[in-house]
């Protein structure tokens, strides 16, 4: 049995506009019930399970993305006419089997139904989110139900001689109502007829074929070394045919073609004197993977450079070039864990230090569609450029633009300019005081706190926005990352 809940809360907004807002606090909670059983007859063994899975968001959303620009919105109901999300629920159920067929050879086989809930991220997206503040581009979330896998394997182990095996294993998998982006047609209450809006759906087929093989050494009694290669081949269909635009998170692009991966594990054991017992108790675990790029679809150059699209993301045009037919730079990755284990009494203490991309690797994990690079100068200079206007518009607006393009949020040399910002609108007349105060912050963090907040320092409030969504750290793995600690064991 199996209990989960969860608390969600999650804001995000741009600095003055609402475009691709959304904010939410849901507790979605998931439940599993479980059971296997077991049979052993002679050389054979069959294990069968069966698993019941079900979730709930507990949210509520509107039928189609307008809340205060639907007609008849009243403020003091602002859910009245919401559709609460249903609770999804799955059985899956799964067997496998072995067999012993001779002293050095097993063959094996299984075939199991999984089912995973969707990331709550897709299904809560833009819930409370009125398609009036925001532009058509933004994704929705929807009540997506489960996804689900079939996964099929067959292998052997063969036993090569005395501690050293070598096991191979061929498998297909299937998954279907897997959650993407998809244009969808629903009634706009406000314009009283259809109109297309970006959701997140059960939507989407991948399907996936590969084998995997490993050799593995045990060392004495207290190690074991192993290294082994896999190979996946995988394709997609959206609602049964070849898809014409790739979806946000592609699970196909995100299958790597070929992976090498090798590892050691060994622990002295208490008998060891070497150093004068310094190696006494002390386990080693080490892992290399190397592995290919995912690949993604570039841009072809129909699409504007300063579009700014992420590999994954849909490609904007008619011409959409070979789709996944790019790759991202290999992964490569070396982690290593060293324990100690000390003795104080009955109390057993473990030191440890772990750390994972020991080599401090540059992984790539996603590039600009149209660049193919973790940098886009196009998009930069236009979103610059679009802050900036922003900034002028309001300081036009509100009569505190100097010549220079500099803005005057000192209000003439006011004190305390904060209180001066209840008079404070937006380009169309909207009071919009939250503007003033935020400007006259990012003033004082981006510039040198005079109140007057010139090109240059608007400039580099933009970029550091900008690189908050676009810096390195958003297109590349975690670097080298060390745990030192202490486990004890009573």
């Amino acid at each position: 049995l199996e209990l989960a809940r969860y608390d969600i809360d999650f804001y995000q907004s741009a600095l003055t506009s609402q475009a691709q807002s959304n904010a939410y606090i849901e507790s979605p909670t998931r439940r599993a019930l479980f059971a296997d059983y077991v049979l052993t007859v002679g050389p054979a063994e069959v294990n069968a399970g069966l698993r019941y899975d079900r979730f709930s968001t507990g949210a509520s959303r509107p039928v189609f993305p307008r809340i205060s620009s639907a007609p008849g919105f009243d403020p003091a109901e602002p859910t009245a006419g919401f559709v609460k999300d249903k609770s999804h629920g799955r059985v899956s159920s799964s067997i496998r089997g072995r067999y012993q067929a001779t002293p050095r050879l097993r063959i094996q086989a299984g075939l199991a139904a999984r089912a995973q809930a969707p990331d709550f991220a897709a299904v809560l997206a833009g819930i409370n989110t009125d398609l009036s503040v925001t532009s058509t581009t933004q994704v929705f979330g929807s009540d997506l139900g489960f996804e689900h896998a079939t996964v099929l394997d067959v292998g052997a182990r063969y036993l090569v001689r005395s501690g050293l095996s070598a096991e191979a294993t061929v498998w297909h998998r299937k998954d279907d109502d897997v959650v993407g982006v998809r244009l969808v047609d629903q009634v706009d209450p406000v314009l009283g007829s259809n109109a297309s809006v970006r959701r997140f759906r059960n939507s989407e087929t991948l399907k996936a074929t590969g084998f995997d093989l490993r050799l593995s050494q045990r060392l004495g009694q207290r190690g074991q070394a192993w290294v082994g290669y896999s190979y996946a081949d995988a394709s997609q269909q959206v609602d049964g045919v070849s898809p014409l635009v790739p979806t946000v998170d592609v699970a196909v692009a995100e299958m790597r073609p070929h992976t090498l991966i090798g590892a050691v594990l060994y622990q002295t054991g208490t008998g060891r004197r070497v150093l004068g017992g310094v190696l006494r108790d002390v386990g080693v675990y080490g892992a290399v993977r190397f592995a290919s790029g995912t690949g993604y679809t570039r841009c072809p150059p129909s699409v504007p450079q300063d579009s700014g699209l992420l590999s994954g993301e849909p490609c904007i045009g008619s011409i959409l070039g070979d789709f996944n037919g790019s790759r991202l730079p290999a992964l490569k990755l070396v982690d290593l864990r060293l324990t100690r284990e000390l003795r104080v009494g009955a109390t057993r203490v473990v030191a440890f230090v772990d750390a994972r991309n020991l080599l401090n690797s540059r992984n790539v994990t996603r590039v600009f569609a149209q660049t193919g690079r973790t940098a886009n100068d196009a998009e930069r200079d236009q979103v610059r450029g679009a802050n900036l206007a922003e900034y002028d518009n309001e300081a036009v607006a509100n009569g505190v633009r100097l010549p220079d393009g500099s803005i005057d949020l000192s209000f003439g040399g006011t004190a305390n300019p904060r209180a001066a910002c209840g008079s404070w609108i937006n380009p169309s007349g909207t009071p919009t005081v939250p503007n003033c105060f935020y400007l006259i912050g990012a003033e004082e963090r981006w510039g040198n706190g005079d109140h007057i907040f010139s090109t240059a320092e608007q400039t580099r409030a933009s970029d550091a926005l900008y690189q908050v969504a676009r810096g390195l750290q958003n297109f590349t793995g975690p670097g080298r990352r060390v745990r030192i600690g202490l486990e004890l064991r009573l």
